[in-house]
């Protein structure tokens, strides 16, 4: 019996090296900041909202890898932030600031640039105009993306929400893209 526990125990430590390892190896992916023209970010504040956004920028990868958020978080409310749920029309939402390490928001803090787990080892490299041609980053603006607080939890137990205005703005969106592609519908058809 005792055999078994050590061989097992041996092969959990030689798994975790293994996925430790491979976690550490993941690929650096080139990107570069596109610029504002061309995606436009609307950080979405609202006068009761807590948590103001900072240092917004949208980025992407010079090999098909789609597109991140960056921004940085500050309360400017009067309370401690123990998490924070931000949510993006690109389809990227966050929970920032972790609850159970601990990490609080205190009121005025900047939080550190916030970008996705995956992406930390990304490279961020100068826009030439060969990569604006190559990726399309020319001409008339593309989209925009709105960023928005969903969601704040404080030390204290008290909450802030604005899903109704998420769902609102999202509900806007949708029916605008569904004008948007009947327009395009009809503008096909006409010779």
């Amino acid at each position: 019996m005792k055999r078994i526990i050590k061989v097992c125990c041996l092969i959990c430590i030689c798994v975790t090296g293994i996925l430790a390892q491979k976690a550490e190896q993941l690929p650096t992916i080139k990107r570069v900041e596109v610029p504002r023209e061309k995606i436009l970010q609307v950080s979405v504040l609202r006068p009761d909202c807590p948590v103001r956004f900072e240092d917004v920028h949208f980025y992407t990868g010079i090999e098909p890898s789609g597109g991140i958020n960056s921004y940085r978080l500050r309360n400017i409310g009067t309370k401690p932030i123990r998490s924070v749920e931000v949510y993006s029309t690109n389809g990227a939402g966050a929970v920032y600031v972790n609850k159970e390490t601990g990490v609080l928001m205190m009121p005025g803090q900047l939080m550190p640039e916030f970008v996705c787990d995956d992406c930390r080892k990304d490279e961020v490299v100068p826009l030439t105009d060969n990569l604006r041609k190559k990726l399309d980053l020319e001409g008339p603006m593309g989209r925009i993306i709105f960023l928005i607080v969903v969601k704040v939890e404080f030390t204290d137990g008290t909450k802030y929400s604005d899903e109704k205005t998420l769902n609102s703005l999202t509900d806007y969106l949708e029916e605008l893209d569904n004008m948007l592609e009947k327009q395009k519908q009809q503008t096909v058809k006409k010779p």
